[in-house]
């Protein structure tokens, strides 16, 4: 599994790369040391023999000269021989290969005093050995003779090839490191993309709640920067669509039960009106009386399913306002004057608080928004309790909207209920609402006709403590 990982394959790309270079660079020097060294040495040569010719050049006696020969020999591993035109050694800092008095007949002697050669490096018979030299002729009182700076090339070659070992090991030693360095760098590499990769898999099990760490500012960044907009957007945009789904469910629910009680609604005066009317076509009843009672009741459900159809269309809003300016409280006795006969049988008392009348006119459809009032009241007198009360209310906010209050001591509307309570077809207790007729389409008619008249409407209420309707209007 690992040799399957990013992190590996990064790995092994970065250091074959860099194992390449190294290789190709260490077979390079590898190569090249040996010229290079022996150059240096050879520069190192002529370096020697340029400061024996000044010694040579000098007013120092003979034997002071060879001294100074035999001193350099002791003290470096550069041996001197100086020759003169005939190739007899004059000076020589090794007396044991080359004694002074001891002539040259070496080949490379001549090349060297006529300044035909300036570096040999090979077997020297004489020397009786492999060496390295260099020559540097010059005069001395018009005799002419040469300078020889030698070394064995054995001693040199083991330099160089301590040298090679001592790179080697260095080799060795950046290989490592460069293998650890490029493990280090995959995973820095590739951390974004497994961290990715981990929140590309929550994601992929409906978790939405982790999100990559991110802190680059490359292109890795900015994909991982994506990622968390795309987890975060996706969060948003699943969110909505349980939200909607949900809210769809309950609205389904609640059309279903809507439809049930429309049905209930319209199967009833439908099956009167259909039953009496047919009783007066068959002349089922003979007397004048009866069929004038058959058709108050066939003109009686007629104006329900009428109600039924208007209550339907104010909820959906289709019907236009006519506004006018209209006082309040006149607006409020006019449409509880109906309600006086069942609130007194249910020893319930209303009460218009005055303060209504001191509102002033306020511009309102006056037959939608007496609708608004009368669902409050008959919704107030069908949960209060006898003996209870209902009050209306009223002030000013202000210079440009009013407040009106419908308070009752009924039995309260539980919290849960609140948010719900102007939603079409919702009904808190659905088996009373339904055992008095009732569609659930009353409150959000009410909030509804509010709304169309640009103002607000709320419930406060606590459990066994009644409720209170609060709505808000502009003036104009």
């Amino acid at each position: 599994m690992m040799f399957r990982s990013i992190v590996f394959k990064l790995w092994i790309t970065i250091f074959a790369l860099t194992l390449g270079i190294l290789l190709v660079f260490s077979l390079f020097l590898y190569n090249r040391i040996e010229d290079i060294y022996f150059s240096n040495q050879v520069q190192l040569m002529n370096e020697r023999a340029l400061q024996w010719k000044q010694v040579m050049l000098s007013d120092l006696p003979p034997e002071k000269i060879q001294d100074e020969a035999e001193f350099w020999g002791k003290v470096s591993r550069y041996k001197i021989t100086v020759f003169d035109k005939r190739g007899i050694v004059q000076y020589s800092s090794d007396v044991r290969h080359s004694p002074i008095g001891m002539k040259s007949s070496w080949k490379h002697f001549k090349a060297g005093i006529e300044g035909k050669e300036t570096y040999y490096t090979g077997y020297s018979p004489e020397f009786n050995t492999k060496m390295t030299a260099t020559f540097m002729p010059f005069e001395k009182n018009g005799e002419k003779y040469l300078i020889m700076v030698h070394a064995p090339t054995d001693d040199l070659l083991e330099i160089i090839k301590a040298t090679r070992r001592t790179g080697l090991e260095v080799l060795i030693l950046f290989f490592i490191l460069s293998g650890i360095l490029a493990w280090h760098f995959s995973f820095l590499i590739a951390r974004p993309i497994i961290n990715i990769k981990k929140v590309a898999m929550n994601m992929a099990k409906g978790d939405f709640s982790t999100l990559v760490e991110n802190r680059r500012k490359d292109e890795l960044g900015e994909l991982a920067q994506t990622i968390n907009t795309l987890s975060v957007q996706l969060k948003k945009t699943l969110d909505y669509l349980s939200r909607s789904n949900a809210e769809l469910n309950s609205l389904l629910k609640k059309w279903k039960e809507f439809v049930a009680d429309v049905s209930h609604e319209l199967r009833t005066p439908l099956f009167l009106i259909q039953g009496y009317s047919e009783a007066i076509i068959e002349k089922v009843v003979d007397d004048e009386k009866t069929r004038e009672e058959y058709l108050k009741v066939i003109n009686k459900e007629s104006l329900r399913l009428q109600k039924l159809v208007n209550d339907l269309l104010a909820v959906e809003g289709g019907l236009p306002l006519k506004k006018t300016p209209v006082s309040l409280y006149n607006l409020v006795a006019e449409t509880i004057a109906p309600f006086e006969i069942k609130a007194k049988d249910k020893k319930i008392t209303i009460i218009i608080d005055d303060c209504l009348d001191e509102i002033g006119p306020v511009l309102v459809d006056a037959d939608r928004f007496g609708e608004v009032i009368y669902n409050l009241i008959d919704n107030a007198i069908r949960h209060t309790p006898e003996g209870g009360l209902i009050s209306i209310a009223g002030a000013a906010e202000g210079n440009d909207r009013v407040r009106i209050t419908f308070s009752n001591t009924g039995q309260g509307i539980p919290a849960e209920h609140l948010p719900y309570l102007f939603e079409r077809f919702y009904r808190v207790d659905k088996a009373r609402s339904r055992a008095e007729g009732g569609t659930g389409l009353g409150l959000a008619i009410v909030k509804r006709i509010v709304e169309q008249h640009n103002g607000k409407i709320r419930a406060e209420s606590k459990e066994g403590k009644g409720a209170t309707f609060i709505i808000t209007l502009p003036r104009t």
